[in-house]
């Protein structure tokens, strides 16, 4: 009877022991499942996030970034004609805007688009003003760049632009002698930058630019291979000198192709018949010292040009510039000021491209004229966060054809507000 009792009450222990080891095998199969489940909808949604480029929910209008600028401009105007003349003075008030988007295509492309105003209905490589005139008539906007930016992740320091881009040739402290600071070139270029050690780096930049398309229509003579161009290669050091101090130094070299005997680019130039006389090989020698003095920061710089193109008899072929600038608008109150020297030849520079400010624009503000010489002094004060106020004024002589000098006088007030 005791066994019998006890066997009743083991079976009564075991029966349900075993019930509930078959209810968590059952329950871990489902658990299983979802675990399984779960893991095909995240390779789903990694699969459609990297077809649209959302990956971690970043969004495509997150890759896009803007930016701008607003510039309101008081100018006066004095200059003498041949006979050394007053003119009388020129007041008028022009304005700037410009807005940039840059878009991040992917980890090695980026896309720019720029737009701009400009008041000579886009026919002007040196300008973006716009006059305030025209009886309130509706104002230009044009595309200023648009052009894309390849930098492979694996190749560090290495550039290629394509397109209507800012300006990708460096300019000792910024100077205009050869390129105005508006001119967006339109081509292809190289850059590329090589660290050589913590303190020295070699900067190389080589590209094409496009300057004029020609091409004759059926039944006229054929102007294949006349197109305009210019191909362009530089090549500079920057050493660090100590903590707060560097200099950059190097040279470049611009070789307009086809220009000579064509029109639209003499502003200054020698001419025959209303056509440039001269080739123009530009070879440019630059400097810049950027350093500190008493915890100021202080820049000097320098460039030189030869155009070993001009033909003979054409003797007015070299330019150069001296400048120095103090200080540095950053945070509210702080400032900047500068002043430039600089002596332009006739031939030195191609006039379309310099300086459109400099003695009424060109290398000598006139036709036929021998050079030109200026002295530039500016003072710029950030008066708020993103906001500043400057004053230049630009004095200088025309130099004509008889060795005479005819003043020009500039002064610009100018009030600029950015954004990003």
């Amino acid at each position: 009877m005791k066994k019998c009792i006890l066997a009743i009450l083991v079976m009564a222990v075991l029966v349900p022991a075993a019930q509930a080891e078959d209810d968590l095998a059952a329950l871990k199969k489902k658990v299983k499942a979802q675990e399984d489940s779960i893991a095909q909808m995240k390779e789903q949604i990694s699969a459609v996030e990297q077809r649209t480029g959302a990956a971690g929910g970043d969004n495509w209008w997150d890759r896009i970034n803007w930016s701008g600028d607003f510039r309101y401009r008081h100018e006066m105007s004095n200059d003498e004609d041949s006979l050394n003349n007053a003119k009388g003075t020129q007041q008028r008030q022009r304005v700037r805007a410009r807005i940039k988007m840059q878009a991040q295509v992917n980890e090695e492309v980026d896309v720019t688009v720029r737009l701009a105003t400009d008041g000579s209905s886009g026919a002007s490589a040196t300008s973006t003003n716009q006059t305030l005139e025209g009886k309130l008539d509706s104002k230009e906007v044009w595309l200023d760049q648009m052009f894309m930016t390849y930098s492979p992740q694996d190749l560090e320091g290495f550039n290629v632009l394509a397109g209507k881009m800012a300006n990708p040739f460096y300019r000792a402290g910024g100077n205009q002698l050869i390129w105005d600071s508006d001119v967006t070139p339109e081509g292809i270029v190289l850059q590329t930058t090589t660290e050589l050690s913590e303190e020295t780096s070699i900067g190389f930049n080589a590209g094409g630019i496009w300057l004029e398309e020609l091409w004759a229509s059926a039944g006229t003579s054929s102007t294949e291979g006349s197109d305009e161009y210019l191909w362009a290669a530089q090549l500079f050091i920057n050493q660090a000198l100590d903590a707060t101090s560097s200099l950059t130094a190097g040279a470049s070299y611009y070789d307009f192709v086809n220009v000579q005997n064509s029109g639209g680019y003499a502003a200054g130039n020698s001419e025959v018949s209303g056509l440039l006389a001269n080739d123009y090989n530009l070879l440019e020698f630059f400097a810049a010292l950027n350093t500190e003095v008493n915890g100021t920061p202080l820049s000097v710089y320098g460039s030189y040009v030869q155009n070993d193109g001009t033909e003979s008899g054409y003797n007015q072929d070299t330019a150069y510039l001296l400048g120095l600038k103090v200080n540095k608008c950053t945070t509210p109150g702080t400032w900047q000021a500068g002043y430039e020297y600089r002596d332009v030849e006739a031939d030195a520079v191609v006039g379309y491209f310099t300086n459109a400010d400099s003695v009424g624009g060109g290398t000598t503000g006139q036709t036929g004229g021998l050079g030109s010489e200026t002295h530039q002094v500016s003072y710029k004060h950030q008066l708020m966060k993103n906001v500043q106020g400057g004053v230049k004024y630009i004095m200088g002589d025309q130099i004509d054809s008889g060795g005479d000098n005819q003043d020009f006088n500039r002064l610009q007030l100018d009030l600029i507000v950015k954004f990003k």
